[in-house]
Formats: structure tokens, C-alpha cells, sequence
């Protein structure tokens, strides 16, 4: 299936990183709501480190207290345990 080519292609060291990259960025358009979707400046994967910049002072102390269960959330849409530490800016 495309699925199994994908996931061949993407095993690969080099391309495993982007394309989970792209699947972060991707899990956050889909998954938050439109207030947090649009205080978000920027999400990114630095290494096992997702990094938020956020515009909005009051939604970064509030998505603190949830960093381990988006981490959860993020790790199920990746299906691995890539993601060890959500920074949020």
C-alpha cells in the first residue's frame, strides 16, 4: 500500500525527521482549535523537541499545563514515541 512505501521511504534517517516535521505541523493545524491556531507563530521539530512560538502569553501558560498529554497526542498521530519534550516560546 502507499502507506507501507511511505512509511519505507521515511524509516530512512534523513527523510524520517521531515517527514514527522510535516506531520507535527500537520497534527496542530488539525487538531487545535481556531483561537489556538491563530496565536500560534510558528511549530517545528528540533531533534525529539517539539518547539512552539506562540503569540499569546496567557495560552502559553495554559498549554504548559498540558505539555505531556499533547506530547501523547502527537506521538499517537506519529505511531512511535518520537516526540520527548514540547518547548513552547
Amino acid at each position: 500500500t502507499i502507506r507501507e512505501v511511505i512509511k519505507q521511504f521515511t524509516g530512512q534517517k534523513k527523510f524520517k525527521h521531515k517527514y514527522y516535521r510535516f506531520l507535527v505541523r500537520q497534527f496542530w493545524n488539525k487538531q487545535m482549535n481556531t483561537l489556538i491556531k491563530e496565536s500560534t507563530e510558528s511549530v517545528d521539530l528540533k531533534g525529539n523537541t517539539m518547539v512552539l512560538r506562540l503569540l499569546s502569553a496567557p495560552l502559553k501558560q495554559e498549554l504548559h499545563y498540558h505539555k505531556d498529554s499533547i506530547i501523547k497526542k502527537v506521538n499517537k498521530h506519529l505511531g512511535e514515541d518520537y516526540v520527548v519534550d514540547l518547548k513552547i516560546h
